[in-house]
């Protein structure tokens, strides 16, 4: 499955940033005390510095986006199995390439990484990542989850589980969007993943 009939792994007419990053000196006061500390110890400065530039939206965004990095009721390699085929899915090389370093951190191995490129059906899931996987094959393909696949995910996650599923898809689907839209791109220390550097995302 593809998000809206896309091919996957088609990848985007890139060009510079549509918002060019800021310095921490063109911040204002308050958002410069604020991102200084972060900016300092992120490697994704670079989205950082370019959400400053709507302080209101960053702040409301930034909680939730701790949330559904940090803080929800699955483990944090499934969470980075969502947000790897998510981000591969909507192309978004930037959120990718960061995750790629980051889900190996939370407990991946490099072989799950590549295997998040080729979905789903690759070979050496267990049954509970196949579904999750699954899931958020159709949740960007068709907005949705079928009867069938929730009642196989529902044996294996609780409620809130199956919640925190959907939001961090979506979650991660909305900053895939931005980035893509905006055009954020890498900063120098963390390099294009493999798959986008090689051209398989072509």
């Amino acid at each position: 499955m593809t998000p809206h009939g896309t091919k996957e792994g088609q990848s985007m007419a890139r060009g510079g940033p549509r918002l060019p990053v800021l310095r921490l000196e063109e911040l204002d006061e308050v958002t410069r005390a604020e991102l200084a500390p972060r900016v300092a110890s992120s490697p994704t400065a670079n989205i950082l510095l370019t959400l400053a530039r709507h302080p209101q939206l960053m702040r409301s965004w930034t909680p939730f986006v701790g949330y559904i990095f940090a803080e929800t009721h699955l483990e944090p390699t499934e969470v980075e199995l969502i947000i790897l085929r998510t981000t591969w899915l909507c192309r978004a090389e930037y959120e990718f390439s960061h995750h790629a370093v980051i889900a190996q951190r939370r407990g991946l191995a490099a072989e799950d990484i590549d295997r998040c490129v080729q979905g789903a059906e690759a070979a050496g899931w267990s049954v509970r990542q196949r579904a999750l996987l699954r899931a958020v094959e159709a949740l960007l393909a068709e907005d949705n989850i079928g009867d069938p696949l929730w009642a196989e995910l529902a044996g294996h996650y609780d409620m809130r589980q199956l919640m925190d599923i959907v939001f961090v898809c979506g979650g991660y689907r909305l900053a895939a969007m931005t980035l893509n839209a905006l055009r954020v791109g890498l900063e120098p220390s963390t390099p294009s993943h493999s798959a986008f550097a090689s051209g398989v995302a072509a």
